[in-house]
């Protein structure tokens, strides 16, 4: 079984994660490298590329090459390249590493457009250049090795690529013949082959649709009015496919779109978590912030003295979250480690994402992990595909929240209910169903 994705996107982690939980370990190949990928995962960069180096350390922004006389200034959200007052480059960090990891570089023009982008990876070094015209319109991406020798040129005008491979230049008229080179080169196989895209990595498998080949396409997306046309196409002319649905309300809005004759091959199937505890429907709840603006959140712990309310950050408490401390039930642990997060996590059984500001340590994921009960206010949500809409509240019907902290905390019956409702909120499959529909 190959794994084939055109990005690694959080859906498509989330998919490649269910894979692994439920003991499922296909060879996965991502069609657009972000430099990123994890060490498993297979790219037509890292082939061709042949790089060698293993250690894996990334960028910090302040080490980005710059000329001379031009500063970076930077905080824990992004960066900026300064030639005295102007601005001339702005650095983006990769979202799943701390430390200000450089994912790319963009640019800028003396008009201030992006002129072009440096995209650097895992191990620190840039492996590709995107170049954009003066309407910021893709022209070029040029991809390097660990010795910044260029050896793949696409060229989004024209449609071609054009690979150094083996001390000669092989032109391919699209990705399509592109892809087919590599799998080829790379000693991959069709023949039992999982997508979760329509796009890029669909059309190279439907190209092959004439071999014996078993198809299978997770559907991560929404649907509207119709099904996407290349949806028909494949449930007219693949035979062995099935479309398996994650999400069970984008399920039944296929179900009602998809033909009578085709509704046979249209799963649903679910994600598979991994769960790092099991609730014990502890009156502990956790809130982790960089801000000091929590809304009401001195009214709710009053008016629920058995919640004990633990508030971490990264960084320092100002004066107005330090006040807090006054409450009984309030703890705060300011500039926590993540050793520090992570046993909060493990002591508390309740989540309020209720803080404005950033979300830290992907703080809504991991107590999700972690099995947590989530609430949020709607202004304030910061992942709503882990939080249940019915806990989910107006910041000024605090009350409504409170009260139903209030519940759970003195009714077990109603906190396992709610619980139960979240993880079917959130499409949770066990391992024997993934892989029942994954055969």
């Amino acid at each position: 079984m190959i794994n084939l994705y055109d990005k690694l996107n959080s859906q498509t982690l989330q998919l490649h994660q269910s894979f692994l939980n439920a003991n499922i370990n296909p060879k996965t190949v991502v069609v657009d490298d972000d430099g990123f990928l994890p060490s498993d995962v297979l790219s037509p960069y890292k082939f061709f590329s042949r790089n060698t180096i293993e250690k894996e350390r990334p960028l910090f922004f302040n080490e980005v090459p710059v000329p001379r006389f031009w500063e970076i200034e930077g905080s824990n959200q992004s960066a900026v390249i300064k030639d005295r007052d102007k601005i001339r480059g702005k650095i983006v960090y990769q979202k799943e590493y701390g430390n200000r990891a450089v994912a790319s570089v963009e640019w800028l023009n003396k008009s201030g457009h992006v002129q072009f982008i440096d995209y650097y990876n895992r191990h620190g070094f840039r492996f590709a250049q995107l170049v954009m015209d003066d309407h910021q319109n893709q022209i070029i991406t040029r991809f390097f090795d660990q010795n910044n020798d260029e050896f793949l040129v696409e060229n989004f005008v024209t449609k071609d690529l054009i690979l150094r491979w083996d001390n000669k230049d092989i032109f391919f008229d699209n990705r399509i013949s592109f892809l087919s080179f590599f799998f080829e080169k790379a000693n991959l196989s069709i023949e039992d082959i999982v997508l979760n895209s329509f796009a890029t990595s669909f059309l190279f498998v439907y190209h092959q649709r004439e071999t014996n080949l078993k198809c299978r396409i997770f559907w991560q997306e929404k649907i509207k009015d119709e099904l996407p046309e290349n949806m028909k196409v494949a449930l007219k002319n693949i035979e062995n496919l099935k479309i398996l649905i994650p999400d069970k309300k984008a399920y039944d809005c296929v179900m009602d779109a998809v033909e009578a004759s085709h509704q046979h091959k249209i799963e649903y199937i679910g994600y598979v978590y991994e769960f790092l505890k099991v609730n014990q429907y502890k009156n502990e709840a956790l809130i982790l912030t960089n801000s000091d603006d929590i809304p009401h959140i001195d009214s709710i712990a009053k008016e629920n003295q058995n919640v004990t309310f633990h508030i971490a950050s990264k960084t320092e408490m100002s004066s107005k979250l330090l006040q807090l401390d006054k409450i009984q039930n309030i703890k705060l642990y300011p500039e926590s480690a993540e050793d520090n997060i992570l046993n909060l996590c493990q002591k508390c059984d309740i989540y309020l994402d209720i803080n404005k500001g950033n979300e830290i340590y992907e703080s809504v994921r991991l107590a999700f992990a972690h099995k947590m009960l989530l609430f949020a206010y709607e202004e304030t949500v910061h992942n709503k595909q882990f939080v249940d809409g019915n806990n989910i509240f107006k910041l000024d019907n605090y009350h409504s929240l409170s009260d139903v902290i209030g519940e759970i905390s003195s009714n077990k019956t109603i906190f396992s209910n709610k619980l139960s409702m979240q993880l079917q909120f959130a499409n949770s499959s066990s391992i024997e169903s993934f892989q029942k529909r994954i055969e």
